[in-house]
């Protein structure tokens, strides 16, 4: 048996590891939101999950990496199938979380890059409802995944801006985004239809804008919409847009988060990234950091990446880079810019049309 002063060391060296490993652990998920944007190439989907245990996912499209390119502009390579995706990431990661069924999946607008990957998903998760913009599609894998849904039992709701739903744990879901009356003629009526939602949990706002493009940012600036928000994703894998400065300052975001993967569009563009810097908002981005977890109890909100472990700008990767390897393989830590405090607090909710209670 160890002598006392050898056991007195190692529980003293034990005591150490701990509160040194202690500061990279993650914070408990109890009364916590959690927002995984995940790593889906050139596409989006984002995962809310409550604390009372509700599931929400958030678009759910994408594209594998380009066969036989590089990723470079110009060097696109063949495309995969949107589907594969499903199969290959999204089905896997949601059963790797240990989700078993999704309370509520929401499609910005009917692209493939936005809901491609949902249809191997509704057939191997249940899913509890479907939330959709109003205007048609015109992809036939898109009637495909309706007639699924149909075939699965799971209701098919068209969203407007007004309705809201809330979860028991305090998660509420406002859809400020389209209008009753949809905009036409726009150029891209699709994109500039798509479903913009906004979650809140205590005094934190994560806003999903879809793809829209200068014609819907400009039909919002007029109308005056409350837009404010702590974490935004940025319209259109970060495309260019001329109203960009104009819709930052109405959003007046503190963190950004641009799914975007190897694409031949230039995505996402030189302008929103230095637009993005001027407003002083720290950018993350799937095609660099990978995963973003975004993790918030209602006032303070945690960063967690699984790649690159600080923010962006338009040179490149800010901070300190020499952060541990722990940190950059995504453990929690305590870096910039987490954990924020929002500056704002946000009134109480306005009087809106509860359709949906996915609480029970």
């Amino acid at each position: 048996a160890l002598a006392r002063p050898a056991r007195l060391l190692i529980a003293a060296l034990a005591a150490a590891i701990l509160l040194v490993w202690s500061g990279f652990l993650p914070p408990s998920s109890a009364g916590r939101l959690t927002v995984t944007f995940i790593d889906v190439g050139q596409g989006s989907a984002a995962l809310v999950e409550a604390p009372c245990g509700v599931k929400i996912l958030v678009d759910g499209g994408g594209e594998l990496p380009l066969r036989g390119g590089t990723g470079e502009p110009g060097q696109p390579g063949e495309p995969g199938d949107f589907g594969e995706l499903g199969e290959r990431v999204l089905v896997p990661f949601l059963r790797r979380q240990g989700i078993r069924r999704l309370d509520l999946v929401a499609v910005s607008h009917p692209h493939e890059d936005h809901f491609g990957g949902l249809l191997p998903l509704v057939e191997a998760i249940p899913v509890g409802r479907m939330l959709i913009s109003p205007s048609p599609g015109q992809s036939p894998y898109y009637t495909t995944l309706l007639e699924r849904a149909a075939a699965r039992q799971i209701p098919v709701e068209q969203a407007v801006a007004g309705q809201a739903w809330a979860c028991s744990c305090g998660l509420s879901v406002e859809v400020l985004f389209p209008p009753a009356k949809l905009l036409q003629g726009t150029g891209s009526d699709l994109n500039n239809n798509s479903l913009i939602l906004r979650f809140r949990y205590g005094e934190t706002a994560i806003l999903f804008c879809g793809d829209i493009e200068d014609a819907a940012v400009r039909h919002l600036l007029r109308a005056k919409t409350d837009l404010a928000a702590d974490i935004l994703q940025v319209p259109h894998h970060g495309a260019g847009m001329a109203s960009l400065p104009q819709f930052l300052q109405a959003v007046n975001p503190r963190l950004a988060v641009i799914p975007v993967g190897p694409n031949p569009f230039g995505h996402p563009h030189p302008q929103t990234l230095a637009a993005l810097e001027e407003a002083g908002v720290a950018v993350y981005r799937t095609d660099w950091h990978g995963a973003v977890i975004v993790r918030t109890d209602g006032s303070r909100i945690w960063i967690k990446t699984l790649l690159a472990p600080g923010p962006i700008t338009v040179t490149g990767v800010t901070g300190d880079n020499s952060l541990s390897p722990i940190l950059a393989l995504g453990w929690w830590g305590d870096r910039e810019p987490s954990p924020v405090t929002p500056e704002r607090a946000f009134p109480g909710l306005p009087e809106i049309k509860l359709f949906l209670d996915i609480s029970r």
